[in-house]
């Protein structure tokens, strides 16, 4: 037996930012699926606009596999007009992403996460593990 699937607005958080020093912008979305075999998808809206709009999507088929899952959708777009937000249509409604400038991301990006520290030992290394 094969699942019918459907096409609906989903929700997501979502961050914009520049790609270097170019006409570039990267839109990233991240959330959770309440069923594991659910998809998500960036969709580009049909209005021929720039920079262009797009729709969060879920594919839900007719069962459930019990199970959260996690995504993250990414689109890289031109944006020649250097507007300074890309739309983004959700169930939540519309929303206007601003587009960061690259240093902004990158202070983010640099962050560690620490998983443990080594023994304070008096000679030799003692650090902590970073990833």
């Amino acid at each position: 037996m094969t699942d019918n699937i459907s096409k609906v607005l989903g929700s997501a958080s979502y961050e914009a930012h520049w790609v270097h020093k170019s006409l570039l912008v990267k839109l990233i979305a991240r959330g959770v699926l309440p069923c594991s075999n659910y998809t998500a998808q960036l969709e580009q809206r049909p209005e021929r606009i720039e920079p262009p709009e797009w729709n969060m999507v879920f594919f839900v088929p007719d069962t459930c596999e019990k199970g959260l899952s996690f995504f993250e959708e990414t689109v890289t777009m031109a944006n020649t007009s250097g507007a300074p937000t890309i739309a983004v249509h959700d169930a939540a409604g519309r929303h206007e992403i601003p587009i960061k400038q690259q240093f902004e991301v990158e202070e983010e990006d640099e962050q560690f996460i620490v998983y443990g520290t080594l023994h304070k030992r008096e000679k030799g290394h003692s650090d902590s593990l970073i990833v």
